[in-house]
């Protein structure tokens, strides 16, 4: 009777959570990734787990964690949609290498086709130091929010900050698509590059001292007639001019990468570029300008300008 069914239910709730545990210990493995679950419930056709962990199989600097991960399940106990909250994504050192050659390991599992299950990311953020394995540089993206589906997958961020040495990058409201795994659009709301340049530098004479004199001009070459020769200056540039051989190779290099990673019809759009240089207590400050980059057949167009009564 009643005391019977109380007793199944009991039983199944005990079985409940290992059951589950085991499902997610087997998928994760088969995907090359160790999970921790620290607590699992029933939910309305679906389970929900907290207090989630998960890193890929072989990696020191890639862990993140949930706090709630909402699996909807559908035929054969299969997850339908995955919904997963409250995460923080900690990266360290090279990152990247680290999760490529964990992919490269997991290739085959990568490639075995079939439908993806959608996912979507919530209330989400990024911490990554000594980001590309630099001591000086470092990444924080806040408010983070994802989605994967069938038509690809769409990222926004309330701010990215991207700061080496005395450079900072800071991007505020923005959102990209990607399709099969390459970035097929963006849109950025603002973006300021800081950067603190070097402090001309002044010879200290002691205190109460006059500054020692310059050095003697040197002798003027004259003629027998008593004039100056006019031999030239020796020509000094103002700025530094780099190595154009270097230069067209580092742009090509570039070209190539992002051509690998940027499909055909690629439209990145930045609403206002802020550029600050500043040494000490100087400062100059560039734009705002909007941005815009485009993938138009094999070439990559730029586009920087600025809007009446802003900085040309």
């Amino acid at each position: 009777g009643a005391s019977g069914a109380a007793v199944v239910a009991l039983v199944a709730a005990a079985a409940f959570g290992p059951l589950v545990r085991g499902r997610v210990a087997k998928d994760a493995a088969r995907r090359g990734l160790v999970v921790s679950v620290g607590s699992v419930h029933p939910a309305w056709l679906g389970v929900v787990l907290e207090d989630v962990t998960v890193a890929p199989e072989g990696t020191e600097g890639v862990r993140a964690h949930a706090g709630t991960v909402r699996v909807e399940l559908g035929a054969g106990l299969s997850p339908k949609h995955v919904t997963v909250s409250d995460v923080r994504a900690e990266l360290a050192g090279d990152a990247l290498a680290e999760l490529a050659a964990w992919r490269a390991r997991h290739k085959s599992e990568a490639s075995s086709g079939g439908a993806k299950t959608p996912i979507a990311v919530e209330r989400a953020a990024l911490v990554w130091s000594n980001a590309f394995g630099d001591p000086a540089a470092s990444v924080e993206a806040m408010g983070i929010a994802a989605t994967r589906d069938d038509t690809g997958t769409h990222v926004s961020s309330e701010s990215v900050s991207v700061t080496r040495d005395r450079a900072t990058v800071t991007l505020a409201g923005a959102t990209t698509d990607l399709e099969g795994g390459k970035l097929k659009s963006a849109h950025v709301g603002s973006a300021r590059v800081a950067l603190a340049l070097d402090t001309v530098g002044v010879a200290p004479h002691a205190i109460g001292t006059a500054p020692p004199d310059p050095p003697p001009a040197p002798p003027v070459a004259t003629h027998k007639r008593g004039h100056a020769s006019a031999e030239p200056e020796p020509f000094h540039p103002m700025v530094k001019l780099p190595n154009l051989h270097t230069l067209r190779a580092m742009l090509q290099n570039v070209g190539r990468e992002v051509g690998d990673r940027a499909p055909e019809g690629l439209h990145v759009e930045l609403d206002g570029l802020i550029v600050e240089l500043s040494r000490g207590a100087e400062r100059l400050e560039l734009g705002p300008g909007k941005v815009t980059v485009e993938r138009r057949g094999s070439e990559l167009a730029c586009d920087f300008s600025t809007g009446t009564g802003q900085t040309p």
